[in-house]
């Protein structure tokens, strides 16, 4: 990490007129302007997230002189807003790839602006939690039109909507009509997205990472995941209570999946878990915390169907025991992690001969809990 103290001393070596990549943190903030101008120039890749306090003037300093800048990183800056932005866009080379997050004073229409210029070579948008777009929502439809090769998009909103606006349903769908090329995307906390929105996000045949994590999705909207996106590799479903075991079904025509979370749901039981195990091999992470409906029944064949599994999370769930997570461990691969915190029927026996740090070195146990001393 460069500070403010050595930042001077180091640019007057003349290697550094090839820096690529900087990050700029809190401790810089004291910088002077010469020393941010003398390297800016071969600069491809800057990170200010570090430093929420940064000002539009100080930012401007280090864009005026970036000549081959394509990858901005801004989330959390607070001062920054839509000059920067024009800024951004007025730069001689494309940019691939920028994180507005949490940026209140960016509006629709520094968005839409900057992507009439940029949008074409847009690869990689996150934009969470951007609550200065709350007044010009329908602009955010008319991006879609301006991201022809965009891979990854990232609209998450906050865990407490109420404080932060969401995207809506149908913004989402309007993006998605484009039909870009999208390999990664992330629409968690953005309140009801509809089976209409689902279908459209399938005909993305490329995704590999899928994001729905308290988006109130319905078993509909698993069909349409499984008909259409085959390659999905990464799928956060948590918190939606509205799937059943029959939705989980669809997913069997995603065999590639090595991550599935399933974090509160409650209505899935122990059936549609072993619909999972039978037909998705290749997990190595599974999340079941918080689904009450799980017993015995389905944990115990994890290890015979998918034999890659690494992390195992059957925290907070009333059913499980002791008997069948030592059963899963003794007949798993050594690589295996079992996270099972607040489990009432996770205890160890009276009468077992192992002591406690035998046990949890044997059996490669993270965080169990009610196991005395």
């Amino acid at each position: 990490m460069i500070t403010c103290k050595h930042l001077s001393r180091l640019m007057q070596d003349d290697s550094l007129y090839q820096l690529r990549a900087f990050k700029i943190v809190t401790g810089l903030r004291k910088a002077p302007a010469w020393v941010i101008k003398r390297w800016s120039f071969s600069l491809t890749c800057l990170d200010v997230s570090g430093y929420p306090q940064i000002h539009e003037e100080y930012m401007g300093h280090i864009l005026i002189n970036s000549q081959s800048l394509n990858v901005v990183n801004m989330a959390g800056c607070y001062n920054l807003g839509n000059k920067t932005l024009g800024s951004i866009a007025n730069l001689p080379g494309p940019v691939y790839e920028i994180n507005i997050s949490r940026c209140p004073l960016i509006t629709g229409n520094g968005l839409l602006s900057f992507m009439r210029k940029d949008g074409n070579f847009l690869e990689k948008l996150v934009m969470q939690q951007c609550n200065g777009m709350r007044k010009e929502r329908h602009l955010l439809a008319l991006i879609g039109n301006y991201m022809p090769v965009l891979e990854h998009f990232s609209v998450r909103g906050d865990k407490t909507p109420s404080e932060v606006y969401p995207w809506t349903s149908s913004e989402i769908e309007r993006v998605l009509r484009k039909n870009p090329p999208l390999k990664y995307l992330d629409i968690s906390y953005c309140l009801v997205i509809s089976a209409g929105t689902m279908s459209q996000a399938a005909r993305c045949s490329e995704l590999i990472h899928l994001h729905l994590r308290r988006c109130y999705i319905t078993n509909q909207s698993l069909d349409s995941i499984g008909r259409g996106l085959s390659k999905l590799i990464f799928l956060d479903i948590g918190e939606n209570y509205l799937i059943t075991d029959q939705g989980l079904s669809h997913l069997t025509n995603c065999p590639r999946l090595t991550h599935l979370d399933l974090t509160d749901c409650p209505n899935v039981s122990d059936r549609g878990i072993k619909l999972i195990q039978k037909s998705c091999g290749k997990l190595k992470s599974l999340i079941l915390t918080v689904c009450d409906n799980l017993t015995d029944d389905s944990i115990r064949l994890l290890p015979f169907y998918c034999r890659h599994l690494e992390l195992l999370d059957i925290s907070c769930n009333t059913y499980v025991t002791f008997r069948t997570v030592k059963s899963v461990l003794l007949r798993a691969h050594s690589k295996l992690k079992i996270r099972a915190k607040h489990c009432p029927l996770v205890i160890k026996p009276e009468n077992h001969s192992m002591s406690r740090s035998e046990y949890l070195t044997q059996m490669q146990v993270l965080e169990f809990a009610y196991i005395p001393e």
